[in-house]
């Protein structure tokens, strides 16, 4: 494959995209998603990131507790399907966290996932 074949695939990212909730805010820099909170910072890809904000709200954020590569974590708080508030976290020391309401979440990240989109962005499950 030449190289013009190899720039063809690639994503047209345009530049960044940021969102925030309570102490979390987060920032599509191109194929990179970085997470800040509490004075930790954390990334992952974009194309990671984005599979599992939709898998979160294709399952209605009952999935208990789920763990992004970086360390950025989502707890569905009580019962993973009854459960009103959930926890955004980032592990390690210190951790930083904070507990929402699971529909202001479930608000936020449907606004993220379509702010974060990028041309020729397909999700697949």
């Amino acid at each position: 494959m030449n190289a013009t074949a190899v720039a063809a695939k690639d994503p047209k990212f345009e530049g960044p995209v940021k969102a925030s909730l309570g102490g979390f805010s987060f920032e599509r820099r191109g194929a990179e998603v970085t997470i800040q909170a509490g004075g930790r910072t954390t990334g992952l890809s974009s194309h990671m990131f984005m599979r599992t904000i939709y898998r979160m709200l294709a399952h209605g954020l009952a999935l208990g507790k789920s763990i992004f590569y970086g360390g950025f974590c989502l707890h569905n708080l009580g019962d993973p399907v009854q459960g009103q508030e959930v926890k955004f976290s980032i592990l390690g020391s210190p951790t930083a966290e904070e507990v929402f309401p699971k529909e202001e979440v479930r608000r936020f990240l449907t606004q993220m996932y379509e702010d974060f989109k990028w041309d020729g962005y397909e999700e697949w499950y």
